[in-house]
């Protein structure tokens, strides 16, 4: 590994609970030696970091819920969330950096218990999780961190769970180099959490995540926006978010549905829809009526008022049926 020096991290996914937090090695943030190195090309210390579009990732997906006197709004998520990583599906991470995003999946996956028998200590806990996950990123050193955040959290793993590092450039015949490691080449959901820094990567990034993606699968982009756009647009973020869809939509990706029907949940999640048309173009206004207005971010430094001000989205793009 290079020169980058970096430190632990604890993130807490539950605040009941210490065997559910995860520890993450990264740098704490790019010093003026790490942006000279980028600038002349030397280095590129960025997937070394934890940005802020994998917190809101994590808030969606993996922070726990309450697993009694769930709401309305907990009960439609968790449902929302097993659509999108049923039990034992396959994941893939595009552009993984330190790895974060996708172990909070499997270090937060739910349990359940057979019915078949009155006594609570002879029911049998069944896995929710994911049965495979694939860490990927073009990068040697974040490859290496995924390495090192996947041993520092061995423990947590679920044993149901395989874990996988390989090295992965995106565009055409990405599946390919992953049959060369003797991996699936398609997955039921792929997702890449702040990988957008330049818009050139865009389309690369969609082509890939449309290769990976089984029929009906689902591509989860947790994206602040950071590319930079030369348009002489008032609302870049809007123009942003436009061209991603547009060009998501020319690769065979469409915004997706709720996978869950809406009724029995509260109007805050209905207006969040309708204001959406009904597509998954998730924002962090979200997490007080998922969580309570009275939750904190699991980050301090990274909080839901943060993500509002950065115009952070969560995109979930669902791979078109063939005709």
């Amino acid at each position: 590994m290079t020169s980058f020096h970096t430190q632990p991290l604890r993130i807490n996914l539950s605040p009941k609970e210490e065997e559910t937090g995860l520890i993450i090695h990264c740098l704490s943030e790019l010093t003026p030696v790490d942006m000279l190195d980028m600038s002349y090309g030397r280095a590129d210390p960025t997937g070394c970091c934890v940005w802020l579009g994998a917190f809101l990732f994590i808030e969606m997906f993996a922070r726990e819920l309450c697993d009694t006197d769930q709401n309305e709004m907990q009960k439609y998520w968790s449902k929302i969330r097993e659509a999108l990583f049923p039990p034992n599906c396959q994941v893939i991470e595009l552009g993984s950096g330190t790895g974060m995003s996708s172990l909070s999946l499997i270090l937060m996956s739910e349990r359940s218990y057979e019915e078949d028998t009155d006594d609570f200590t002879d029911k049998k806990s069944i896995y929710k999780g994911p049965s495979l996950l694939v860490q990927t990123d073009n990068n040697d050193d974040a490859l290496e961190l995924c390495r090192i955040n996947r041993d520092a959290n061995r423990d947590k793993i679920n044993r149901n769970c395989a874990v996988h590092v390989e090295k992965l450039k995106w565009g055409k015949d990405t599946t390919t180099m992953l049959d060369r490691a003797s991996l699936p080449t398609t997955y039921h959901t792929v997702l890449a959490t702040d990988v957008l820094y330049d818009l050139s990567s865009l389309v690369p990034l969609l082509t890939s995540a449309f290769e990976l993606l089984k029929e009906d699968g689902y591509f989860i982009l947790s994206h602040v926006p950071r590319a930079y756009i030369d348009e002489d647009e008032n609302d870049s973020e809007t123009t942003l978010e436009t061209i991603i869809i547009k060009e998501a939509f020319k690769v065979g990706l469409e915004v997706a549905a709720y996978p869950v029907e809406e009724k029995d949940i509260g109007i805050e999640i209905i207006q969040s829809i309708e204001e959406q048309n009904n597509t998954m173009i998730l924002r962090p206004s979200l997490l007080p009526h998922i969580f309570g207005d009275n939750t904190v971010s699991i980050s301090e430094k990274h909080s839901w008022k943060r993500m509002i001000d950065a115009g952070a989205a969560v995109f979930v793009f669902q791979k078109k049926r063939s005709s």
